[in-house]
This record gives structure tokens, C-alpha cells and sequence, in this order.
């Protein structure tokens, strides 16, 4: 198996199990496939803190305009109640 690279696209609003969730399975299945990689990374509009309802912090380490699309094989979008604000974000859906 070949590297795989999952992004996971946050935004203020997001529902945390629905990052923490998935980004753990991805985890726990490169452990299981020792000559594979899941390479995940966490995306949001840009950089930096991203604010879950309860004021949970989470760190985006990428901008969405700094991971190109070439060699993402998988997006993950993270619900939660801010998901209609997020569809709306021209720069975020851009």
C-alpha cells in the first residue's frame, strides 16, 4: 500500500467527535498496515485555533489555500453547528 494523505477541513462550529473520530481510525489503520501510511492533516480557512460550541480550542496546522488538491486522496469535512456558516465561507469552499 502507498501513502495515503487525508485532510481533515474544520471551521468554527465544528462538532469535535466528528474530527477526533475519524482522524483516530485513520490513525489506529496505519498501525494495522505496517508498509502503509495514512498522512492526516487538519485544514481549516486558515491556520491556527478553530473554536468548537463549547469552547473547545482546536489547532488547525494548514490553511485550506495552502494544501493544493494534487495528492489529497481523501477529504473529510467535519459536521457540527457551525457547518451552515461554513458552507457560506466563499474562502473556505473555494
Amino acid at each position: 500500500m502507498t501513502a495515503r494523505r487525508i485532510v481533515f477541513v474544520i471551521f468554527d462550529g465544528l462538532q469535535p467527535i466528528d474530527l477526533v473520530g475519524p482522524h483516530e481510525v485513520f490513525s489506529y489503520a496505519e498501525r494495522l498496515a505496517p508498509d502503509g501510511e495514512y498522512q492526516c492533516q487538519v485544514a481549516a480557512r486558515a491556520a491556527g485555533p478553530v473554536r468548537a460550541p463549547s469552547g473547545l480550542l482546536i489547532h488547525a496546522g494548514h490553511s485550506v489555500r495552502d494544501l493544493g488538491p494534487a495528492g489529497i486522496d481523501t477529504i473529510v469535512v467535519v459536521g457540527g453547528a457551525g457547518v451552515g456558516a461554513a458552507c457560506r465561507d466563499r474562502a473556505l469552499v473555494e
